[in-house]
């Protein structure tokens, strides 16, 4: 039995710990054949050797020392907030009165961690499919209902990646932050709208690639900011990296890139939101100490790769415009516009047969 085991157990399990639903899916995880050799050991984990810990501490900061007086399995009128704005709307919660249909290909697949990463990513969805209207509204409390399930599920998953992490036996977890900069004078160096969205952009997405180093080591459930979920620029990373993926299921996993290819008012892929701080949930010190360094030398190496990406976009446009010689006149044109006191008679000599010949070392 490794992490992956109690972090999908966790995940599954601690939708029971919420006593007012009343909801019950030992049906998910007792189908699941990459959990079934272990289900004693996580029944006896999760009931006896602390296991359960991490939904009640999950759940403290909503729970506060308020019992519900809700009746268990009492799902109609539900109140819910809005997070920020403290609007209330009343729902009716009807997912979980029927089993959930789930696909052979997921109950068959041996690769727990394939089987965890398709629950963090699709369940909601999966919900959504049972109650397309109230599904992704489910509260996990009653007494203070602005908490989705799914982020509670989230949350017990990667408690238990890092207090459970290397065994059954609790530790201590840290609070990891890692940020780069300088972020302002890189992207207030642009002069043209082109460039500032660029620098914006080329921050996201190393931003986003430090995330789903973070992810694939510790859960994608470890990083509490920014959240990885419902992001489509690690969807498409997801999606790129097979030992992730159900490949029987490859079809149905969300593609970004070809959404963004083939519909002209797609934005999201290339729309830049993750920050330059990072937080993630780790098992110990010494995670921490080995992960910053990771992080350090994957963005470095990344930003090198970048620049030299760059360098040769850039060295094979202008050779392009050189050897045409009609390019290479406009260009001289420009020049002598922009620099008046340059004698034109020298920029004219270069166009002449030989000159690339002689100057090409200057390119190399």
């Amino acid at each position: 039995m490794n992490l992956y085991h109690r972090k999908l157990y966790a995940f599954l399990r601690s939708i029971e710990s919420i006593d007012w639903l009343g909801a019950n899916i030992s049906y998910f995880y007792q189908e699941l054949a990459c959990l079934q050799p272990h289900l004693t050991e996580l029944k006896d984990w999760w009931d006896n050797k602390g296991g359960n810990t991490t939904a009640r501490i999950s759940s403290s900061s909503d729970r506060i020392n308020l019992n519900s007086t809700t009746t268990v399995g009492q799902k109609d009128n539900i109140s819910v907030r809005h997070p920020i704005s403290g609007q209330g709307q009343n729902i009716t919660i009807s997912v979980f009165n029927q089993p959930i249909d789930i696909d052979d290909a997921i109950l068959q697949e041996t690769d727990v961690q394939k089987v965890f990463w398709w629950f963090w990513r699709y369940f909601p969805q999966l919900l959504e499919k049972q109650d397309n209207t109230n599904a992704l509204l489910i509260p996990t409390h009653r007494i203070l209902p602005d908490c989705p399930l799914h982020s509670y599920q989230s949350t017990v998953s990667a408690l238990t990646g890092v207090i459970f992490h290397s065994s059954e036996e609790a530790s201590k977890p840290y609070l990891f932050l890692f940020t780069f900069s300088p972020v302002q004078e890189f992207i207030k160096a642009a002069r043209k709208f082109l460039d500032f969205w660029a620098g914006s952009y080329l921050l996201h997405y190393f931003s986003a690639l430090l995330c789903f180093e973070v992810a694939k080591e510790y859960g994608p459930d470890a990083i509490i900011t920014p959240s990885l979920w419902n992001q489509e620029i690690i969807d498409a990373f997801i999606l790129q990296d097979e030992s992730l993926i159900i490949s029987t299921l490859k079809e149905q996993y969300n593609n970004p890139a070809e959404n963004f290819h083939n519909n002209p008012q797609a934005q999201s892929l290339s729309t830049a939101g993750f920050p330059n701080v990072i937080t993630v949930l780790l098992p110990n010190q010494e995670a921490v100490k080995e992960l910053g360094e990771k992080l350090d030398k994957a963005l470095k190496e990344r930003w090198y790769e970048m620049s030299k990406e760059v360098r040769k976009a850039i060295k094979n446009r202008v050779k392009n415009k050189l050897e045409d010689q009609n390019e290479f006149k406009i260009i001289l044109g420009q020049l002598a516009q922009d620099f008046p006191n340059y004698t034109l008679e020298e920029l004219t000599k270069r166009t002449q047969p030989g000159f690339l010949t002689s100057e090409k070392k200057y390119l190399k």
